[in-house]
């Protein structure tokens, strides 16, 4: 009896070692098959009837700044380079710019997640021209219902994301801006956080940023991301309410981010 039990201990205890080192060899070869999918996936591009591929490209930027207290804007140059890598492709990139720590109207408190913008389309190319997909720029029509009328009747005016620039140049330096005429914000966020072609400029404040110089490395060349602060930016710049009544800017807060998120 004594032998039958230690068999059937030594048969059970084999088979549990042997469930688990077939579990092991099967999360082996799992992760074994998602590596070899992952190495083989490839980009097939058509073009006008020839086809080439590459390996499919990958990578994430994240770029946080900190806001300042009454010391006017903070801003953070990005790293071009990548930037490049990632967004001057046939698919671009995807930008979503935000911002912590925003105070609620309705309720008074302070949020401590990321507030952010959509999630959009951007296109950089090494000639230093940008854009962004139009859907991500395009300002509708709203409409309410009139019970007078009983009907449908335009109401206002709106834009669906905080983004408002289509195209620009980058690096083009003139003493007023940009030759295409845009101004040099790409990306801008509730007046509190900007992607722009400079860096803001102190001394003149009212929400200016510097000449687009790419003879200045720190100031002009390629893209900044800038905190705001209610020193610098002009009066009026943090949108109004839904009822459109004005909103006075947020208390400046040092523990404010920016974030800017960057996604090939």
């Amino acid at each position: 009896m004594a032998h039958e039990v230690r068999t059937a201990f030594v048969v059970g205890i084999f088979g549990i070692v042997t469930a688990a080192i077939s579990a092991a060899a099967a999360i082996y070869v799992g992760k074994q098959d998602i590596k070899e999918v992952r190495s083989s996936l490839r980009r097939y591009i058509y073009d006008n009837g020839a086809i080439s591929s590459t390996s499919l490209p990958g990578g994430k930027m994240i770029v946080r700044i900190n806001g300042s207290r009454n010391a006017g804007p903070v801003f953070a140059k990005i790293d071009m380079q990548r930037l490049i890598a990632m967004c001057s492709d046939d698919d671009g990139c995807t930008l979503t710019l935000g911002a912590t720590r925003f105070r609620s109207k309705l309720t008074g408190y302070i949020l401590d997640v990321p507030l952010q913008g959509a999630a959009c389309r951007f296109f950089y190319s090494p000639s230093k021209h940008w854009s962004f997909s139009q859907a991500c720029v395009a300002t509708y029509g709203l409409y309410k219902y009139s019970n007078d009328k009983k009907q449908w009747e335009y109401n206002r005016p709106y834009q669906v994301y905080e983004y408002s620039n289509s195209y620009g140049v980058d690096d083009s330096y003139r003493d007023s801006g940009d030759p295409d005429g845009q101004p040099l914000i790409v990306l801008s966020f509730k007046g509190a956080c900007y992607l722009a072609e400079s860096a803001p400029d102190v001394k003149k404040g009212g929400g200016y940023f510097l000449p687009d110089d790419p003879r200045d490395e720190n100031l002009g060349a390629g893209l900044f991301l800038v905190a705001s602060s209610p020193s610098w930016d002009h009066p009026g710049a943090y949108p109004p309410d839904i009822e459109g009544n004005d909103v006075i800017w947020p208390a400046d807060d040092p523990l404010r981010q920016c974030i800017l998120i960057v996604d090939d």
